[in-house]
């Protein structure tokens, strides 16, 4: 009898001691955001690399991504090329390679395809679906350079790199091997790069022109929709409600999603300035991206789904808000260069 009260007894300490290691795990790697905190009129602050908070610009062209110093989940303000030393789609470029790279070189890298803990559908999911809204944004992103902005007309090659790059981001985000998903996740970024450099040299072009601003708004305002509509869903397709964990996944996903339309529009505002402001639009674009900074500097320690007028917040509807301004916003930009 003392024998198996002792075994029960280590059994139960061990068992105790690994759930207070698990709940620590979660708290420092669940939420995998970027560490931003609110301005005192309410709106979005970021840390800029030197660990001072400071409010952020509307105005400025910067675009948001993450550190690769010692806390790899701190956004911080930076503008991919500097504004004397920039060619004609080289902020676009660099902001698209950037919404990969600053993920594989993140912490513990790319997350969809980790096998123990930290894979899909394990406790730490969060970072897993904020990725997979980033690269979803990055993977479309692509498709329209390679088909619009580098091209003069429709009876235009592709060029190859942006090809290349297409391509590899398109592999399957959870695979683990043979090939993994970081590795041709690494090759879509190295194509971006070359066709970045192909830009300085001036052995590729960069069009940009209002109708393929349209179409690219045209996506970012069609993904966004659908963020909405998965943020304000009461029930899922088959009648049952959303669960507080699938809550928790459509918030990441969106909150993504967020920060890769508000880092592309950074570098839309640099490349396609002379459209914006020959239509006077350079001022709605931009509240249009405070509105998804804002999202993107939402971080719950835990994500509830409380009812609309229940004690408990709904995350999902406080982003959800966010969403529909930058939504709308950037329907009226893409209503006045149609005309």
């Amino acid at each position: 009898m003392g024998d198996w009260w002792f075994f029960m007894n280590k059994a139960l300490s061990a068992a105790a001691a690994l759930v207070v290691v698990i709940i620590v795990f979660l708290v420092w790697n669940g939420t995998g955001g970027q560490s931003t905190t609110p301005a005192a009129d309410g709106g979005p602050m970021v840390t800029d690399g030197s660990g001072t908070d400071t409010p952020v610009d509307p105005l400025a062209p910067v675009a948001i991504s993450q550190s690769e110093g010692d806390d790899p989940d701190e956004i911080v303000v930076t503008d991919p090329i500097p504004a004397d030393n920039r060619v004609l789609g080289e902020p676009f470029v660099a902001s698209l390679a950037s919404l990969v790279k600053d993920e594989l070189d993140s912490g513990l890298g790319w997350r969809p395809n980790d096998l123990f803990l930290i894979g899909p559908g394990w406790w730490t999911d969060n970072v897993n679906n904020k990725q997979l809204g980033k690269l979803e944004v990055a993977r479309q992103t692509c498709r329209i350079l390679k088909t619009r902005m580098s091209r003069s007309n429709d009876a235009d090659a592709f060029d190859p790199r942006i090809e290349n790059a297409e391509s590899a981001l398109f592999n399957d985000a959870t695979r683990y091997m043979l090939p993994s998903a970081e590795k041709k996740y690494r090759e879509g970024v190295k194509s971006l790069e070359a066709y970045q450099a192909a830009l300085r040299d001036g052995t590729a072009v960069f069009h940009a022109r209002s109708n393929n601003l349209y179409d690219l708004l045209g996506y970012y305002k069609d993904v966004l929709g659908s963020c909405q509509a998965m943020l304000v869903r009461q029930r899922e397709p088959d009648g049952s409600p959303v669960s507080t964990f699938r809550a928790d996944d459509y918030f990441y996903y969106s909150r993504g999603v967020a920060e890769a339309v508000a880092t592309m529009g950074r570098a839309v505002t640099q490349d396609f300035r002379e459209e914006l402001e020959t239509r006077n639009l350079m001022g709605l674009m931009n509240q249009a991206l405070v509105s998804l900074e804002a999202a993107a500097a939402l971080e719950p320690w835990v994500v509830t789904n409380g009812a609309p007028d229940g004690i408990l917040a709904n995350h999902r509807l406080n982003l959800s808000g966010y969403v529909a301004d930058a939504r709308q916003k950037l329907h009226s930009v893409r209503e006045t260069l149609k005309k």
